[in-house]
């Protein structure tokens, strides 16, 4: 008996590790790290899932900085192709196009202060139209 509750924990925790999102055409919405986000917009199905934080060097909060910084995001669309996307970056464009659609990074935040910079801890707003 133990071992059925064993079995059934470990597939309800498999279920629900990779949660997915509904996104709406032109509707901000947030991802967290390995969530997946759905769009379905003219007949197709597209998916959009933050996969990594590549840079993180802006001010942390409470901290007085000369320079703002830039943070930088990889994203990967319908489980294959990847792009990096910035903000205030000097290599990494704030958006991309893929199959005439436009994704735009609009802020990357945490779950708290105390989770600045760590990855597992962010939180991507975007937006695709």
């Amino acid at each position: 008996m133990i071992k059925y509750f064993s079995i059934v924990f470990i597939v309800l925790f498999l279920l629900t590790g990779c949660s997915k999102k509904t996104i709406l055409p032109t509707v901000p919405f947030e991802l967290t790290f390995n969530q997946q986000g759905t769009l379905s917009a003219n007949g197709t199905e597209l998916t959009v899932q933050f996969t990594q934080l590549v840079e993180e060097s802006r001010c942390p909060p409470n901290v007085q900085c000369i320079w703002a910084g830039q943070v930088a995001v990889k994203l990967k669309i319908n489980n294959s192709e990847q792009f990096i996307v910035g903000l205030n970056h000097s290599n990494y464009p704030s958006s991309f196009s893929y199959m005439n659609h436009e994704y735009t990074l609009l802020d990357v935040t945490y779950t708290n202060e105390a989770s600045f910079g760590i990855e597992n801890k962010c939180v991507v707003k975007l937006k695709v139209e």
